[in-house]
Parts: structure tokens; C-alpha cells; sequence
């Protein structure tokens, strides 16, 4: 009897398979993702083309917005909005100016971008007038440095930025401007809008007003608290008396004057020898003061 072997037959079957995504969704988009071919070829669509590889499902994906490169892990290069950076370039802003705030997207893969649309901008805190919507900041008028808070809101989430409002002018705040007074004196003595804090308003009745007050550095609200120029003679030196003004300051310019006639309104400048100072008084010698009836008078500019 004759036998046959047939050998064994293996058969080689050839198939093409394909991985599929299913729509992917967030609570601010909802996109239909593409078929990812897993033999690594490109799939196109009218607004896509993926160059994809099979298992990491990684390429680099390009339509209308631009090249964006497709990481493992985010199909389809969807993304969700995790967070927003408000900021400012400087975050300072000049009194009465304006400053223009930014504020970008933070995505779930750690990457930054623009948002989709504009933001809306609110002011938490400090002396902020407006934000219009395009982000640009307006300052109000301030009587000194003043920190502020503004924040960007978008689609549930926010982000702040700091800013600080820089005074630029000393005597343009509230009911206190424009009157030759430092407003932030004012406010430290008075606080805001205070009538009596006013420059021709003499609060402790001690017959020297707010003005003269604040060019002396006496305290407003204190009658006791005052100017003076006391005459002391100078040992041996009969021709010489000695002014001591107190007190005094350091940012503070003190030009002592003479009369023979006060009646004529005749003052000039002294003779003055030396001037010395212990650090809230100051000594002016005069030179020449044989006039008994001499009248001396101080003037004192302020010189920051």
C-alpha cells in the first residue's frame, strides 16, 4: 500500500486593522476625533491630516490653526483648561494711567496658549477705576503707592495679578488737591475728605494752620506742638546772637531773615557765621545784631 505525506500547511492571512476613538468631550468643547490607522499610515479629513504610529498613537497633526504636535496619552490632541495666568508687563501703573493686563490658558498637559476668546476682567481690590474688556487697566489718582488686584474669569476658572499704583504727583488727591499740601500728610493727620484736614484750616486752634503746619513739622492736631526761633547772646561776642530753630528736619531748608523796619517790610538776609544742628535743633550765629530792636523772621521751604 502506498502511503503520502502531505506536509503541513500554514496559511499567512493579511488583514488591515484599524483602532478607533470615540468623541471626546469636556465642559468647554466637544470634538469628533479622527480613525487612527495603526499601521502608521496618514488619515486626512477635510480640516486634518494625522500622521499617526501604532501603539503610542503619537505624530504630528496639522489643520487651519497651525501644526500642533500630538503627545501620547492626549488622542487627537484634545485638551482641557486646567487654569489662568492673569499678568502685567510691568505691574506697576502710573496714578490717572492705564496698564494693559494679559492672561493665557493652562492645559492639562502642562502647555500654555491662548484662550478662545477674551476673558472677563474684574477689580478685586485697590485703587482700580475701570478694566475694559480688552484687559486695559485704568488707575485712579492715589496719595501714595498703593498695592491693587485685578483678575481675568474665564469659563469657571480665574486668574489674578498684582499690580501697584504709583503716586507721581503729591497734591492731587481727593478734596485735598491742588491746595500746596502733601495729601498723604493730610491723610496721615486727617484721613480722606476730612474738611479739617483742609491747607487753610487750623484744626488745634494754635493760630498756625495746616499749611504752615506742614512746612514746619509741627503736629496739627496738637496746640502744644509748635514752631520755634528762640535768641540766646553769645558769650564775649556782644555783636552775636544766637538763633535756635527747633524743630527741624533734614528735608527741610531753613532761611533765617532781619528787619530794622517791620513796618516797611524791609528783610534781609543775615550774616551768619556757622549753622549747627543736634538733630531736631538748628543754630544759626549772627554776625552782626547790635540793633536791639533787630526783628529776625525764619523761612522754611520744603525740599525733598
Amino acid at each position: 500500500m502506498t502511503k503520502f505525506f502531505f506536509p503541513a500547511c500554514v496559511l499567512l492571512c493579511a488583514s488591515t486593522i484599524h483602532t478607533f476613538a470615540i468623541t471626546r468631550t469636556s465642559e468647554t468643547y466637544r470634538v469628533t476625533t479622527e480613525v487612527a490607522d495603526s499601521g502608521g499610515q496618514r488619515v486626512a479629513s477635510a480640516t486634518t491630516v494625522i500622521d499617526g504610529s501604532l501603539g503610542a498613537f503619537v505624530g504630528i497633526s496639522s489643520n487651519g490653526a497651525g501644526t500642533q504636535t500630538a503627545k501620547q496619552g492626549y488622542i487627537g490632541q484634545l485638551y482641557d483648561l486646567v487654569d489662568i495666568e492673569a499678568s502685567a508687563d510691568p505691574a506697576t501703573v502710573d496714578e490717572s494711567a492705564t496698564r494693559q493686563l494679559d492672561a493665557i490658558g493652562v492645559f492639562d498637559d502642562d502647555t500654555r496658549g491662548e484662550l478662545e476668546s477674551s476673558p472677563a476682567w474684574l477689580v478685586l481690590s485697590g485703587p482700580l477705576a475701570s478694566i475694559d474688556s480688552s484687559g486695559l487697566a485704568t488707575a485712579e489718582t492715589v496719595y501714595e503707592d498703593t498695592a491693587a488686584d485685578a483678575a481675568a474669569a474665564f469659563f469657571g476658572l480665574t486668574g489674578t495679578v498684582a499690580l501697584l499704583v504709583v503716586n507721581t504727583n503729591n497734591d492731587d488727591f481727593g478734596t485735598y488737591a491742588g491746595d500746596g499740601v502733601h495729601d498723604d500728610w493730610q491723610v496721615q493727620f486727617f484721613g480722606v475728605g476730612n474738611p479739617d484736614g483742609e491747607a487753610d484750616q487750623d484744626p488745634d486752634m494754635d493760630g498756625g494752620d495746616n499749611t504752615y503746619e506742614w512746612a514746619t513739622g509741627t503736629i496739627p492736631t496738637n496746640a502744644l506742638s509748635l514752631f520755634q526761633m528762640l535768641i540766646q547772646e553769645v558769650g564775649g561776642n556782644p555783636d552775636q546772637e544766637d538763633l535756635v530753630l527747633d524743630p527741624t528736619f533734614i528735608d527741610r531748608t531753613y532761611t533765617v531773615e532781619g528787619s530794622e523796619d517791620a513796618i516797611g517790610n524791609i528783610w534781609d538776609l543775615l550774616d551768619v557765621i556757622s549753622e549747627t544742628t543736634n538733630g531736631t535743633e538748628l543754630t544759626v550765629r549772627h554776625l552782626n545784631a547790635t540793633n536791639r530792636f533787630l526783628l529776625y523772621r525764619t523761612r522754611v521751604t520744603y525740599t525733598p
